[in-house]
C-alpha cells in the first residue's frame, strides 16, 4: 500500500527558525537537519521517517507539475 506524507526539511540554523515555527502552527511534518549538508539532511529525514522515494523541492522552483511528479515517482516503483 503506498502512502503519501509531505515532510518540510529545513535545517537546524537559527535562520529557518521561521520555517520551523510555521510548519508546527499549521501542524505541519518539518525535519530539521544540517545547514550545510543537504544530501545528509535528506537521508537522515528519509531514515527517520522509512522513506522509500523522495520528491525535492526547493524553495527556488516551487512550482513542480504535480503531474510531473507522479511521473518520476511511477517510474522508481
Amino acid at each position: 500500500m503506498q502512502t503519501n506524507h509531505v515532510i518540510i526539511a529545513t535545517s537546524n540554523h537559527h535562520t529557518d527558525d521561521e520555517i520551523f515555527d510555521l510548519c508546527m502552527e499549521k501542524n505541519m511534518t518539518v525535519f530539521r537537519g544540517p545547514l550545510d549538508n543537504v544530501l545528509e539532511r535528506y537521508y537522515l529525514c528519509a531514515k527517520k521517517y522509512s522513506a522509500d522515494i523522495i520528491v525535492r523541492l526547493t524553495a527556488d522552483c516551487p512550482l513542480v507539475s504535480r503531474d510531473t511528479i507522479d511521473e518520476a515517482i511511477s517510474r522508481c516503483t
